[in-house]
């Protein structure tokens, strides 16, 4: 019962921590995209990885060309051509710029979503910027400087520490001394 008791106050103060926690994860820099030998294909992941990475640091604007790198950085001739990876490309940056627009809170981000140019593809850009939009309305609403704001972050760190404390001075967890 003591090890479950433990096992579970520190989940809490484990979970706690990172979700309060602002924290930049660099999944990608623009950088590695550009490298030599980097394939179009390996290319167009790479341009939305670092697109996320530079929305997760804060930089919009970065993050939005991100996207656009990601169909326009590849070479030219998959565009004259409209092959295959052209058509990748183009959903790519529409799954990009979604992306984007949730990490970013910025719902005119999603305007930037668009139809393919390629005549016979599925056109649905007006049903997924809706929804788009929606989604990045609705994570506003629940915006994490809110929570700090009120207070409750402090609470979901503080909680957790008092609860060990308390199992501390109890006899539920024995202390550890050096």
């Amino acid at each position: 019962m003591k090890r479950v008791l433990a096992t579970l106050l520190f989940v809490l103060l484990f979970a706690g921590t990172f979700g309060c926690l602002n924290s930049t994860f660099g999944l990608k820099t623009f950088e590695d995209c550009e490298a030599p030998g980097v394939s179009d294909t390996e290319k167009i992941e790479c341009y939305h990885l670092a697109a996320m990475s530079a929305a997760y640091a804060g930089d919009k604007t970065q993050a939005v060309l991100g996207c656009y790198a990601a169909m326009y950085e590849i070479d030219p001739m998959h565009e004259e051509k409209k092959d295959d990876l052209w058509k990748r490309a183009q959903i790519e940056k529409n799954n990009c710029l979604y992306d984007v627009a949730k990490i970013a809170k910025d719902s005119a981000i999603c305007d930037g979503i668009a139809d393919s140019d390629l005549g016979w593809a599925i056109q649905g850009a007006a049903t997924t910027k809706d929804l788009c939009k929606s989604q990045v309305e609705r994570l506003e609403q629940n915006n994490l400087e809110n929570y700090q704001e009120h207070g409750l972050c402090a609470l979901v760190l503080i909680f957790p520490l008092l609860l060990v404390a308390i199992a501390v001075r109890t006899g539920i967890i024995p202390e550890i001394r050096p």
